[in-house]
């Protein structure tokens, strides 16, 4: 056989190859959309939640809260065995929820999208973990899982910008969207206006479908909690600007009572906690004055907009906290 003929076929199965598994040029880290990334969750998601690391890292805040906190060695340990810097390697992180509800055990599957170097980063797992990485085969990909917290972990390498971790039943479900014989979470009708009215250009957000069981359960034997019924779908959104982190919490339900009713209970709270807080932590209502909640014929909303400088004091008390409570 010709050279070149030799080189066309290899080519050629490569080209093939890649179509058959359905890999994602454009879920390269670096360069990947977050679009790119929600379109390996799964239809059957009920909740979407994505985090933009890499922006996220790159706020004074992150960086400061990284630097200062006690576990910092720890943390450039982790950099050193992995190979990964998640100031630098980290992009994306979009979990899907596929079952549990609000009250249940969650069930789902978390993609993250990061340069990573396989052999380091499966080494350091292994030092890590209790027991041996036990491993299987699903459609041509290899599933490892491991025991962790009393829970089993399963996790795949989806290619070489992606890694999958969840239960196995999820993330089997992500290997068959990425290989195409699964329909995407952009599918799934019902969570779609729900997705579309989340912020996407935010740091963090998040967009669910709340299932009507959970809310009647919640309310079960307390009538206050009664229009909670009304809730259908959750809308978050937190990002971090003119050094303040922004809050967006949005409760939809169609029932303008129920509405009213949720808000007031939830200033009711908010004003009951403003009256316990002790007078040597001003930084607490701080916290609290940041928080408004309002509500409208079809949503509640909650919004905060608090200083870096009120979460900073804040997290400077938790070792204080802890010590106390040792």
């Amino acid at each position: 056989m010709k050279r070149t003929t030799m080189l066309s076929l290899v080519l050629g199965l490569i080209l093939i190859g890649t179509i058959a598994c359905g890999t994602q040029e454009t879920a390269k880290a670096g360069s990947a959309k977050p679009e790119d990334i929600l379109k390996l969750l799964p239809v059957e998601s009920q909740g979407v939640f994505f985090v933009d690391i890499h922006r996220a890292m790159q706020t004074d805040l992150a960086n400061k809260m990284i630097k200062e906190d006690d576990n910092y060695e720890e943390y450039m340990k982790f950099v050193e065995a992995s190979g990964i810097n998640p100031e630098e390697d980290i992009f994306y992180v979009a979990v899907g929820l596929l079952s549990g509800g609000l009250g249940g055990k969650q069930e789902g599957a978390a993609v993250v999208n990061l340069r990573y170097d396989k052999d380091k980063a499966l080494a350091m797992i292994e030092e890590k973990v209790e027991g041996e990485i036990a491993t299987e085969d699903y459609n041509g990909i290899t599933v490892y899982s491991a025991e962790a917290d009393d829970d089993e972990v399963f996790f795949a390498f989806l290619d070489a910008s992606n890694v999958v971790i969840g239960n196995s039943g999820s993330v089997q479900s992500c290997i068959d969207v990425m290989q195409k014989t699964k329909d995407n979470v952009f599918k799934n009708e019902a969570l779609a206006g729900v997705l579309d009215r989340a912020d996407k250009g935010t740091i963090f957000w998040g967009a669910m479908l709340v299932p009507k069981e959970d809310m009647a359960k919640a309310a079960e034997g307390n009538p206050q909690l009664k229009p909670l019924q009304n809730m259908n779908a959750l809308v978050l959104n937190f990002d971090h600007k003119n050094a303040m982190v922004i809050v967006k919490i949005k409760a939809e339900g169609n029932d303008p009572d129920a509405n009213k009713q949720i808000a007031d209970m939830l200033n009711g709270l908010k004003a009951m906690g403003a009256m316990m807080i002790p007078p040597d932590k001003p930084e607490l209502n701080d916290l609290l004055n940041s928080v408004t909640v309002s509500h409208a014929a079809d949503h509640v909303m909650i919004d905060a907009s608090i200083p870096d400088e009120v979460l900073q004091k804040l997290k400077a008390e938790l070792p204080t906290q802890e010590k106390e409570e040792k």
